[in-house]
């Protein structure tokens, strides 16, 4: 109990919902306690305090400060105080056209209790790795608790500019308790929250969004996404394989632009003219580095395409659990986006069929790297593989195989597909390939090391 018994004067008709001090000033009854103690890192830790009116009534609805931020507008709040600070909240009842009570509560001076709240508080976002400018999907939030005790935190929502695809809004959510005992490793309750994303709208400027989640007036977590349109993403980072980040850590969401059927054919046609006017060029390879040690595919790519082309080899780098092509997708477009080279062959990465990277997902980082080959006014020719199979059937292999040769040839307007899926198992006794020697039983790589030449040699016979 905040007020004590002898700091009032009980007026006649003395009501639960508020008394007056000794000077005759109206002020509501109060009382508050210390749920736990979050400890947000080593050093640092926080007090989860709840304050309240003895009663709630209609006619009482104070303004609730802590320092200088108004924490609620309402008849309880529960908030954060960092621990050592000595805080206090004031709480402000405004009577119109009468009076303004205000009334200070140490926060100190209440019993402290031993209780230890973990802080295992998050939000992951769901957001998609990619958009096209013509297309409607949804991202989602995700909040969920592993605090043994029930808590409202607040979601707000913000975006730069303002944009109507994510307004500004602020809603309170309530955070169920987590079990304890012998349901301490259950998962916890999740709070979901969906949002429509329109590729039109996001294709017309970059726009930032910002999610906060809070128990006032701290921030617990923030997460922050932009959604750029390709030529116009900044500098990208992806050193998980997992998601695109630019400099500052903050998630990038590029959004692709699906070609007209005029841009389509403009491609074709300066490419039919281009290759009879001029001839060949220097040809870009980005594909996987397989082989053995003095013996790379890339090697072979130079003495079989060599022949009619300079070769520049780009290969995909191993992203340990992630995708490799999208670790490898920012150092691609850099390069795709300025290289002098007249044809462009894309092969997709092995490692990530094996991971189990979702073909919907490699895809759409090819599309990123042919928008912008097509961006680029040297390149006139653009030439892709269908990915090299692995020993066992594979869906997702399988899956890819099929959008190469529909989907991505017809939006890019794609000059050649190479099957090299049914070229390497064609070939008699194809699972030896992959092994450390023709003859053994062992199986040392994904890819069939002992297949680069033949590999080289058809693609520099196909294109």
């Amino acid at each position: 109990s905040i007020l004590k018994d002898t700091d009032f004067i009980v007026p006649p008709k003395a009501s639960i919902k508020s008394c007056s001090d000794s000077e005759g000033t109206s002020i509501p009854i109060v009382k508050a306690r210390l749920m736990g103690r979050i400890f947000s890192d080593r050093t640092r830790s926080m007090d989860l305090y709840e304050c309240r009116l003895v009663e709630s009534g209609l006619d009482i609805s104070p303004d609730w400060e802590y320092g200088p931020i108004l924490v609620k507008n309402e008849t309880w709040i529960q908030f954060l105080a960092e621990d050592g600070s000595e805080p206090e909240i004031t709480m402000r009842y405004e009577q119109p056209g009468t009076y303004t009570a205000e009334r200070k509560i140490k926060l100190a001076k209440i019993r402290k209790s031993n209780d230890v709240i973990e802080p295992e508080i998050e939000m992951d976002m769901n957001i998609p790795n990619f958009i096209f400018d013509d297309e409607n999907l949804g991202m989602q939030s995700v909040i969920y608790s592993l605090v043994p005790n029930s808590l409202r935190a607040q979601l707000r929502t913000s975006s730069v500019p303002e944009n109507s695809v994510f307004p500004k809004s602020s809603e309170w959510i309530s955070l169920p308790a987590k079990a304890i005992g012998d349901e301490i490793y259950s998962p916890p309750e999740s709070i979901l929250r969906q949002f429509p994303l329109d590729g039109s709208k996001l294709a017309e400027t970059p726009l930032h969004i910002r999610f906060s989640l809070s128990i006032p007036p701290l921030d617990i977590v923030e997460k922050n996404a932009s959604f750029v349109p390709l030529g116009k993403c900044p500098g990208l980072v992806c050193e998980d394989g997992v998601t695109l980040r630019d400099t500052r850590g903050h998630r990038i969401v590029p959004v692709l632009h699906r070609p007209t059927l005029a841009e389509k054919r403009s491609w074709s046609f300066a490419s039919s003219i281009a290759d009879e006017i001029i001839g060949g060029g220097k040809t870009m390879v980005v594909s996987d580095e397989f082989g053995t040690g003095k013996d790379p595919f890339s090697k072979h790519l130079r003495i079989s395409i060599g022949k009619k082309t300079p070769i520049e080899f780009i290969p995909w780098p191993d992203a340990g659990s992630g995708s490799s092509m999208l670790k490898g997708l920012p150092d691609v477009i850099a390069k795709l986006a300025t290289t002098n080279a007249s044809r462009i062959l894309l092969i997709p990465s092995s490692l990530d069929i094996r991971r189990g990277v979702p073909a919907r997902t490699q895809s759409r980082i090819i599309c990123a790297a042919l928008q912008t080959a097509r961006a680029n006014r040297s390149v006139r020719n653009i030439v892709i593989c269908t990915p090299i199979p692995l020993e066992n059937e594979n869906q997702i292999e399988e899956e890819l195989a099929r959008e190469m040769k529909t989907n991505t040839r017809q939006d890019f307007a794609v000059n050649k597909v190479i099957d090299l899926s049914s070229f390497v198992r064609e070939q008699h006794n194809w699972r030896s390939y992959y092994r450390q020697e023709l003859n053994s039983p062992a199986i040392k790589d994904i890819h069939p090391t002992h297949m680069v030449e033949q590999i080289a040699q058809f693609i520099a016979d196909s294109i």
